[in-house]
């Protein structure tokens, strides 16, 4: 009785070193996913910060693509009434002709 205790001892303390070698792989598995997973927070932080600085560059040229727009009115606005004033000249102009033909 005493050799089959010691035979099963043996046999659990060799079953306790495989797991405790299970567990240590796990374990340094665990350390590299650990680290994989630093290594995505990182980037996508990274990503974030970059989005970020594409959003406010992005308001940016909206802001300046605006005051240009309204620029561009005033301009269609002045050519108009350069426009009207060119063609009250040519009227004034039609008329003087139109005397002088008299």
């Amino acid at each position: 009785k005493l050799a089959e205790c010691v035979t099963k001892l043996a046999e659990c303390v060799t079953k306790l070193a495989k797991c405790v070698t299970k567990l240590a792989e796990c374990v340094t598995k665990l350390a590299v996913c650990v680290i994989k997973l630093a290594e995505c927070v990182t980037k996508l932080a990274e990503c974030v910060t970059k989005i970020a600085e594409c959003v406010t560059k992005l308001a940016e040229c909206v802001t300046k693509l605006t005051e240009c727009v309204t620029k561009l009115a005033e301009c269609v606005t002045k050519l108009a009434e350069c426009v009207t004033k060119l063609a009250e000249c040519v009227t004034k102009l039609a008329k003087c002709v139109t005397k002088l033909a008299e």
